[in-house]
């Protein structure tokens, strides 16, 4: 990002809180240690507020609907000549809290500006950092942002259905960027043996077959856009799906099929099925205009 004046902003780096600096539980309140200056912003459309000049510290507590609107929040203090910016990401996977320091150099206006463009990634959905998105919110955003308008409804309703029904639960609580292909082989394994909803088995070959396809795709797409180096879903073995055998009618059985349907509405559909081999899409599909 350009920030004016010169201002330049460091990686960023998920790091403990010092005592000194840690923000209290509640949302919406401002930190001043002795010696500094800090503001504190809640979500991107917050403003700071100076803390006193008397150097003690200082809860200012925000309003309900504050805390309601703007969920996300941060601060920023100074740390000799720079400033430092605390906001928190993604809580780690026991559930602790994850508190993020970026260092500004530049103005306290270049960091305030920083932490506002942070939150409203945040806000907005904008910030998929690998090393802290789950796999999860990888693949809600996938199904929003790439398969929705790339593939037909139908198939977006199938999709959705895998991941929400199937991979999410399976998958969704790892790290994006810790998703190894031994955790998606492992699952497939489960699948098959018992990956049924119903607690009544597994599921066939060619269903799982069908999720690696979705998750493939899924995570194709986040090497595209930058989030995976290579697609884990590559060094997976599918299951492989095998193709029953045909079961035809003998001419004596079909004759005995027209017999017994010959009365009733569907003889005519019968009829064009066994006499055409026609497939029962196309045979739904059939008007009067294609007679």
């Amino acid at each position: 990002m350009d920030l004016r004046r010169g201002g330049s902003v460091r990686a960023r780096r998920p790091t403990s809180v010092p005592q000194d600096h840690r923000e209290p539980s509640g949302v919406g309140r401002q930190a001043k240690s002795v010696g500094s200056r800090s503001s504190h912003i809640d979500g991107f459309g917050g403003t700071s507020q100076e803390a006193p000049e008397d150097g003690r510290r200082q809860w200012v507590k925000g309003s309900e609907e504050k805390r309601q609107r703007f969920p996300m929040k941060g601060h920023i203090f100074r740390r000799g000549k720079n400033w430092t910016i605390v906001y928190d990401g993604e809580r780690h996977e026991n559930g602790d809290r994850n508190q993020i320091w970026v260092t500004v150099h530049g103005t306290k206006k270049d960091a305030e500006r920083e932490l506002v463009r942070i939150l409203h990634e945040q806000q907005s959905g904008t910030d998929l950092e690998p090393s802290t998105v789950t796999v999860a919110k990888y693949l809600e955003r996938w199904l929003a942002d790439g398969a929705a308008a790339s593939v037909a409804p139908k198939t977006f309703e199938r999709y959705s259905e895998i991941v929400r029904l199937h991979l999410i639960p399976a998958l969704g609580h790892h790290r994006l960027a810790r998703l190894k292909p031994l955790h998606i082989q492992g699952y497939y394994g489960e699948a098959l043996k018992n990956g049924r909803r119903d607690g009544k088995g597994g599921l066939a070959p060619r269903t799982v077959l069908h999720h690696h396809r979705v998750l493939h795709r899924a995570l194709s797409r986040a090497v595209k856009w930058r989030l995976l180096a290579v697609n884990p879903a590559d060094a997976v073995e599918p299951p492989r799906a095998t193709s029953p055998e045909m079961q035809t009618l003998t001419e004596e059985e079909i004759g005995l099929l027209l017999a017994t349907a010959v009365a009733t509405p569907s003889y005519t559909a019968i009829l064009l099925a066994v006499t055409t081999g026609v497939r029962r899409g196309e045979l739904l599909a059939l008007r009067w205009a294609d007679a």
